[in-house]
């Protein structure tokens, strides 16, 4: 587990046959469901980073820099409880409260632990709530974003605002 990292801030649920899962899931607007396989070094290593990107979203969410949500972090082992696969090879589910589910296909970006955690706590947020982000002028389809999913307004910053002209813009997107 990520260094620094306070077990006693962040629970992952396990997932076992007989487990109603829509019960469980219930009081989160979104899940996170890491389904992995013992057996395989690559499947644990990528489950390993669960905790940390749990702690570091809350410690985003806590210090105001990313948005309140309510997130259940789950996992499924594949091995103990076969019926309870998603697909066949170990995977990252995110659900939304409505039905919605994505497939994260995380794989690591990094050596360090710390910048896979990071990675994969972004990606959760942007999947559960935060759908804009404020970039600079030159990042704009740079070589260093992974998609070209960049919506630029070249109105002023207010209008993006709560009460501002543009703001369905962030609404929508």
């Amino acid at each position: 587990m990520l260094a620094g990292v306070d077990a006693g801030k962040t629970k992952i649920t396990e997932l076992k046959t007989g487990d109603d899962i829509e019960m469980m899931t219930a009081a989160y607007d979104y899940s996170i469901i890491s389904f992995f396989e013992p057996s395989n070094e690559k499947s644990v290593l990528i489950d390993s980073f669960m905790e940390g990107a749990q702690w570091n979203m809350n410690l985003k969410i806590k210090d105001g820099d990313w948005s309140d949500r309510k997130v259940g972090w789950f996992r499924v082992d594949m091995e103990a409880h076969p019926d309870m696969k998603y697909s066949e090879s170990p995977d990252q589910l995110v659900m939304s409260k409505e039905g919605l589910k994505r497939q994260i296909h995380f794989d690591t970006v990094s050596e360090a632990e710390t910048e896979n955690t990071e990675n994969l706590s972004e990606i959760v947020k942007e999947l559960t709530g935060d759908w804009t982000m404020e970039i600079k002028c030159d990042e704009i389809q740079s070589n260093s974003r992974a998609n070209y999913d960049e919506i630029v307004y070249f109105g002023k910053k207010e209008d993006l605002e709560k009460d501002g002209k543009a703001f369905a813009m962030t609404e929508i997107s």
